[in-house]
This record gives structure tokens, sequence and C-alpha cells, in this order.
């Protein structure tokens, strides 16, 4: 560069001759010609000094980590994750014969499944049947299960799922129920009860620890129960216990079940994903309609029932409160099969509708906290604390015999208090659970720990918007 300035000045002095007048136009002819030659000759020392720098290039030896890219439904479906065994222990919500007068009802599960191929497993469990409303609270059952999860070997030969048991299936299943009758004043006979079912169903995997499996149910119900034997007692004047005889109710049963709980199996592996991915943590939402799946239908010979539960769930304003409100009609047939001495008996039929309707106002005591720390939007999901106020209307027809029929309705309002946890799932799912206390307030009582009150547990899955 120092020589090219060096050249154009030695140029223009040439230019100039002393004490003679200066030649505009050949000045002007010399700089055009000297100017672009002085940008050629710096441009070719800078090239110069660029090509005299030395480059060096080495490379070290590494071991290449494979990278693992997970979504969230594969995440929270451990759609990936290989599995060969899994043990159950689970919630069910299902309908097992009389459960519309709002008692506590619940049926608790435990048992496992394993891999025989990639497409079939068994699945076997033992579960509790509790009814508060029930003469004899409970009984025992067992369940074996073939699955054959059809299209599962299509899935994995396309790199959808690994071999494992989140999927769809199809399922023959028996079934063994202990039930008990009462025998005497205070015996109780146990007779059994054996179903046999086709199924339909959906399994998924919950994280890591947990698991939904809805299934639909048809088969035959062979059921030799006995029926309690009355005999009159003259210096009683009223009708005694003496004894039992069977009944036979064999015939068509089919009810749909939803199933939830944990599961423990061997981790293969670490990937996750943010939780709000799939709990949406970050949506606002100030109203959600929603519908629970998890109790249907139930058909067997001697009870039919149906039910259908919708709530709708405001937030009152931009606050931690919202008003929940639930309405749930179930309509119930039942007969049951009476003998009142050795050479008469009579059918006890009813049918009829229950109405429930539940208020509760919630408040969500931990979401104020959530907002101001970026974990969450101002939304309905969350731990929560309510005021649980349900009313039952119970219209119900009984019938024994052709003279004596009669129509029974009755209001039962309760009062108590929960706690609970909700959550929305996806896009249009949602889980909510409650436990709590409550007080009827013109019906017997079911003392649990303190007196005069029973306690309450409602689990349910279903659809929201």
């Amino acid at each position: 560069m120092k020589k090219a300035f060096t050249l154009l000045y030695s140029t223009l002095c040439l230019l100039h001759r002393p004490g003679g007048p200066v030649d505009i136009p050949f000045v002007i002819l010399t700089l055009l010609f000297v100017i672009p030659t002085v940008g050629g000759i710096s441009t070719a020392f800078a090239q110069g000094s660029a090509d005299s720098v030395r480059l060096t290039h080495t490379q070290e030896a590494g071991t290449l980590e494979k990278q693992e890219f997970v979504s969230a439904t594969d995440y929270i479906f451990k759609t990936q994750e290989e599995t060969k065994w899994l043990l159950k222990a689970n919630y069910t919500g299902k309908l097992t014969g009389r459960s519309i007068t709002g008692d506590l009802e619940y049926t608790l599960e435990m048992g496992g499944e394993i891999k025989l191929t990639p497409s079939f497993s068994i699945n076997a469990l033992i579960g509790y049947n509790h009814k508060e409303e029930e003469a004899i609270r409970g009984f025992l059952y067992g369940q074996l299960e073939p699955r054959w999860y059809y299209n599962m070997a299509r899935r994995i030969s396309k790199g959808q799922s690994a071999n494992n048991f989140s999927g769809s299936y199809l399922a023959a299943k028996v079934i063994r129920f202990r039930n008990r009758t009462p025998e005497r004043e205070g015996e109780t006979l146990v007779t059994p009860q054996d179903r046999f079912m086709f199924s339909y169903g959906k399994q998924y995997r919950m994280f890591t620890h947990g698991f939904f499996d809805f299934s639909i149910n048809a088969g035959w119900q062979r059921d030799n129960r006995h029926i309690p034997v009355y005999a009159y007692d003259n210096a009683k004047k009223q009708y005694e216990l003496i004894g039992s005889q069977i009944s036979p109710q064999n015939g068509f049963v089919a009810s749909s079940e939803i199933r939830l709980g944990l599961v423990l199996s061997k981790l293969r592996t670490k990937t996750s994903v943010p939780a709000c991915d799939i709990f949406r943590c970050f949506e606002e939402e100030n109203q959600l309609f929603k519908m629970d799946m998890t109790k249907l239908f139930y058909i067997a010979p001697n009870n039919i029932n149906i039910s259908l539960s919708t709530a709708y769930e405001r937030k009152i304003k931009q606050s931690a409160w919202s008003l929940n409100q639930e309405l749930r009609i179930d309509y119930d047939y039942h007969y049951n099969h009476i003998v009142f001495s050795a050479n008469s008996s009579s059918t006890e039929k009813s049918n009829g509708f229950t109405v429930r309707y539940v208020i509760q106002p919630r408040y969500y005591y931990s979401l104020n906290k959530r907002i101001s720390r970026g974990k969450s939007a101002n939304n309905l999901s969350g731990t929560y604390v309510a005021l649980h106020n349900v009313n039952t209307l119970y219209h119900t027809f009984l019938h024994l015999s052709a003279e004596n029929a009669h129509l029974r309705t009755r209001l039962v309002p309760a009062l108590g208090a929960v706690w609970g946890i909700q959550k929305r799932l996806f896009t249009h799912g949602f889980v909510d659970a409650n436990f709590g206390i409550v007080r009827k307030l013109n019906e017997r009582f079911h003392d649990f720990i303190i007196p005069g009150v029973t306690p309450v547990l409602d689990i349910k899955v279903g659809f929201a918007l």
C-alpha cells in the first residue's frame, strides 16, 4: 500500500512543470490511468499479504453420542419404550350393579400383565368392590384375560411403536366373583359367580408410573346365587330370615370400564419432555365443559344401569376461585327374588331415575404462586379445596306384588368438603379426582371416623371443551 501511494505522488510531481502552465486535459487523462493502477497494485499487495498467512487443521478423536428426539405423545404414552411386563394397582370406574343411591362406591384392583409375543399378552388381577348402600358391603373377584394387540406388530415394523402395552386390543376374559348372601342373622353364605366376556379396549402408559385402560365388554353370566328365605314369626309379628335357596340368574351381561392407576416396570430410557406440553399449563382458560367417561352402562340379568354425567366449571373473574356444577342422571332397573315361606315367593322390582346435582365453589390455592413463578397461566388446572354440596333426587317405582306397588320420591341433600386435583390432558381430555367427607342432612348416616359423616371419593376421566 505504501508503494502505491509513492507511485501516485511521483506521478503528480512529474505533471507539474515549474514556470509553465498546467495542461488540464493531460492531467485528467493521467489521473484516470493512474488511480485504477494504484487500486490494482494495492489489491495485489493485499492478496500477497493474505497468501502469506499459514492455516493449520487438526482433528481430535471422540465419541458421537446418540441423540433421542421424543414427541410429547410418545413420552406420555411410552410408545417408544420396550416393556415386556407390568405390575398394576388401580381404581376402576365401572358400574357393577345398584349404585344410584349416591353413597360411597369404589373398586380397587391389583394385578399384572406379561407379554408372550409382541402381539399377545396375559393380564391377570384380583379386585374388591365396595358399595356403601348394600346390606352386605363388598365382594372379591379374580380375572384372567388373554389379550391380542392386533396392530402392534405393524406399528413396530413401521417404527411407530416399541414392543409394549400401549395400544388397542381385543380380549377374552374369565371373571369369578365371590358374592355374599344373608343366610341367617349374623351369618352369610359365599357363592361363586362366573362371567365369560369379550372386550375391545385401549390401554396406554401415563408417564413413567401411570396407566389408563378403557374397554367395552359383553358376554355371558352364570350365577347360581342364593336368595334369602323368610318365615313369619307369629310371636314377633314379623318375617324372620331362616335361610336361603338357589335362584339361577344366568344371561347376557355387558359393561363399560375405565381403569386408572399405577404401574411398575423396568425403566429403559430417561428421555423427557416438558410436562406442560401435555397438561396445557400455559393456556388461559375461563371455563370448561366436561363429560365423564368412567361410568357409562352396566347390563346384567337382574340389573340395568345407564349413567350420564356432565359438568360445567367457570372462573370467578380472573381469580383463583371457580364454580363447578355437575349434573348426573342415572337410570336403574333391578329385580330381586325373595322367598317368604316354603310355598310362596315374591319378586321385588324397582326402576327409576336418580338425578344428582353437585355444586362446588373451588379455590385453586397454588395457582397464583405458579403464575408468579412462570409455571402456569390463569386456568383451571391444579390442586384445589372445595365446599361440596350435593342434592340427590330419587324417583323410584317399587313393585313387590300386584297389591303392593308404590312410587317413592325423596330428596337427600348433603354438605361437606373435599380436596382434589384437576389436570387437562392434551386438547380435549381431563382428569379430576377428589376425596373428602360429607354429612347427609335427612338420611341415615354411615359413621366413618367422625360420627355422623360419610366419606366421598370421586375420580373422573373424560372429554373437555
